[in-house]
């Protein structure tokens, strides 16, 4: 599991996060996951596609990043 992007207020806090997740069993991989992290209650659709394009950037569409691949889960 591993951080791949972070974004950073002006006051250096963390505000958004992009995490990878993998699981291997025998040298096999059995789960990716990604999950789009942000200390906002509510994002903007705009605050979102930023989001799919630093994780496409990031060369991460063939693990499930891009958003036909991706749900919401509302908290």
């Amino acid at each position: 599991m591993g951080m791949m992007d972070v974004q950073k207020d002006a006051a250096g806090q963390y505000t958004e996060a992009i995490q990878f997740q993998c699981l291997e069993r025998g040298g096999i991989r059995i789960f990716e996951g990604i999950n789009f992290l942000s200390r906002a209650p509510t994002m903007s659709d705009a605050q979102m596609s930023a989001m799919h394009a630093r994780a496409t950037a990031a060369g991460m569409d063939p693990y499930g990043a891009s958003a036909e691949q991706m749900h919401v889960v509302p908290h």
